[in-house]
């Protein structure tokens, strides 16, 4: 909890909401001396194909944008897996042997933890 890093995180979700046309929303609360945790909700109508690929894209810019920070999430969605996992890497590869090993059907957490 760095007021610099802080500052410079809420100045990243701030700018790219905006460049997103999605009002910033950022929900920050502090769970030690040591540590925040941030919300930052995207606002928009689910109707309305063009609003939900400018969520998308904001949600992806936001992902870049904190990582660049330093700042990585602690869960997502399975739209991002992509993001979080490197599937060359042999880290993942194990994750993918064990997660066919365990689930061959791909019952438990579909399109989680490994790309198929």
């Amino acid at each position: 909890m760095i007021p610099p890093q802080a500052r410079d995180y809420v100045d990243m979700v701030d700018r790219v909401c905006r460049q997103h046309g999605i009002e910033p929303l950022i929900t920050l609360t502090s769970l030690s001396e040591r540590c925040f945790d941030s919300t930052v909700p995207l606002l928009f109508n689910r109707n309305h194909p063009a609003e939900i690929e400018r969520a998308h894209n904001c949600h992806r810019a936001l992902l870049n944008g904190g990582k660049a920070l330093g700042c990585i999430p602690y869960r997502s969605n399975t739209q991002t897996m992509d993001w979080f996992v490197n599937a060359d890497h042999s880290h993942w590869r194990l994750v993918r042997q064990l997660k066919e090993a365990v689930d061959p059907e791909g019952v438990i957490a579909p399109g989680r933890y490994c790309l198929p």
